[in-house]
């Protein structure tokens, strides 16, 4: 199974209709407020030499049936992502619900590839 392989620069967490999706390297991973997470996108493009990497929704990150919860992030204090639709997902318990835009959270980007 490729899960958990390298791919375009990050690692593989499924494969679906043809398509994998990938999550970027925990080092582009940043901590901004929402209107800011462009920035995450610039940042995995300059590490991972890649393009086609977005902010996921709130939907793509609560659905484990993707094989993403746990897979991509540790289980610490602050597991408080921001989301494509401008929702916060906290990834330790799925929970998703509105903050201040202000606010800073992390941000992660993701892709789809087809091989």
């Amino acid at each position: 199974a490729p899960i958990g392989k390298p791919l375009d620069g990050g690692t593989i967490l499924s494969k679906s209709n043809g398509r994998y999706l990938i999550v970027s390297p925990k080092r582009s991973e940043m901590i901004l407020p929402w209107d800011k997470r462009h920035m995450a996108i610039s940042r995995t493009q300059e590490i991972t030499g890649t393009s086609d990497w977005f902010v996921p929704s709130s939907s793509l990150l609560i659905n484990e049936d993707l094989n993403v919860k746990g897979f991509w992030f540790r289980f610490d204090d602050d597991n408080t992502y921001w989301t494509s639709d401008g929702y916060s997902v906290n990834m330790s318990n799925l929970v998703v619900k509105e903050r201040s835009k202000d606010t800073s959270s992390k941000v992660r980007t993701f892709k789809y590839s087809i091989i």
